[in-house]
């Protein structure tokens, strides 16, 4: 869990913090198949997307995201479209709910989007973790967030028994927008999804959870800050709500570390 804002010490102003924070989001596949984002932090949706793009790895992707990334801006928190913890039993009581979720919501095959880890291919279960580890060596304590985008469209209510997921492209997203143009491909929506679990992840806002609290003894090569955050089932909000102070300020107070513990790790470790 977050520290928090008490333990925080008061540093940039909130406008500063929103020019400065930013989000990062990854899609891990094969080949050519490897989604990457960069998106602007803000308190309140939608989530600007700055850039996405495809390449091969995380290593492709670093070097890729790195020219988007203004002087002075910080890199926050990141989400990651693969899963970054196991358990012993095998099937993750995270992706029980997931299915359980997705099945009252009337999806055909809740088993086939949210498969068990143990049937998930190769390319996605080692680039999500190598890009877990490397995102630590190269920001620190970055807070991570596991995402799901194709359960996530279903949580907030934009796919449906008629709308297959593969059909919603990025333009379609309410909580998002886009710099650019074109919608590009499944890989760049479902990494910027994955930016969309970086900011709840760090603005914990009504209507969202963390799953990976309610895992049993999950095991993971990446340390803490680590989550899982996704939509509730019955309240999945597709408009930005209004923030009130208080959680303004505790939004503020977990950007202010994030970004305290970024500038520490560039300096002792240039990006």
């Amino acid at each position: 869990m977050l520290v928090k804002s008490r333990k925080f010490e008061v540093g940039k102003s909130h406008q500063e913090i929103k020019r400065m924070a930013v989000l990062l989001g990854f899609d891990p596949g094969g080949e050519d198949g490897y989604g990457w984002c960069v998106a602007k932090h803000a308190l309140v949706l939608p989530l600007q997307i700055r850039k996405t793009g495809v390449v091969g790895n995380i290593r492709d992707a670093l070097r890729e995201i790195k020219p988007h990334i203004a002087t002075g801006e910080q890199i926050v928190a990141a989400g990651i479209d693969a899963p970054l913890f196991w358990v012993s039993s095998g099937d993750r009581r995270v992706d029980q709910v997931l299915r359980r979720e997705l099945s009252a919501l009337g999806a055909r095959s809740p088993g086939g989007t949210v498969q068990s880890v143990n049937s998930l291919r190769g390319a996605c279960l080692v680039q999500g973790i190598m890009t877990g580890v490397l995102l630590r060596d190269a920001f620190g304590s970055l807070p991570i967030t596991e995402s799901h985008p194709k359960a996530l469209l279903w949580l907030l209510r934009l796919a449906n028994p008629r709308q297959h997921p593969s059909g919603i492209a990025l333009s379609a997203l309410s909580q998002i927008r886009i710099m650019k143009s074109e919608d590009g491909t499944d890989h760049e929506r479902d990494a910027a999804l994955a930016s969309l679990s970086a900011w709840a992840m760090l603005s914990q806002p009504p209507g969202w959870r963390n799953l990976y609290l309610e895992e049993q003894n999950p095991y993971s090569p990446i340390a803490s800050p680590l989550g899982y955050w996704m939509p509730h089932l019955v309240e999945a909000p597709t408009e930005a709500k209004e923030v009130s102070a208080a959680d303004q300020i505790e939004q503020q107070a977990v950007l202010r570390y994030s970004m305290k513990q970024a500038r520490k790790v560039a300096q002792e470790n240039p990006y």
